[in-house]
């Protein structure tokens, strides 16, 4: 599986990799290997789906942000599999990180088309 770090840095994640490298990421777990039965790929159907968001609800979106200490465990795991030295329960931590910084960066695209079209 390839792992493309553009949501971490869209995010404000990550520190001292280009923004478009990708990373080589092993997945033990058959479903995840194409990323279409992963929560976060369910719950990215959901989010896609035809439904508006309030204003409201589009406003607090914009809000949501990875917290302090996963943000610094991004770091560690980006730093340490930049030299290969991630266990394959690291190499998973990250996948799954990547995973929730895709959601919050769909949500909050969504949330800006929403706020966009009503104006």
């Amino acid at each position: 599986m390839r792992l493309c770090l553009g949501c971490f840095f869209s995010l404000g994640l990550g520190k001292s990799i280009g923004f478009n490298r990708k990373i080589n990421l092993m997945s033990n777990s058959l479903p995840l290997d194409n990323g279409l039965y992963s929560e976060a790929a369910i719950f990215s159907r959901v989010v896609e789906s035809d439904g508006e968001l309030s204003r409201e609800l589009a406003e607090h979106v914009l809000k949501l942000q990875i917290s302090e200490v996963d943000r610094r465990r991004i770091d560690d795991l980006l730093d340490r599999n930049a030299v290969g030295a991630l266990s394959e329960q690291e190499q998973l931590e990250l996948e799954n990180l990547n995973h929730v910084a895709d959601l919050i960066s769909l949500w909050q695209s969504k949330a800006r088309r929403a706020l966009k079209a009503a104006q």
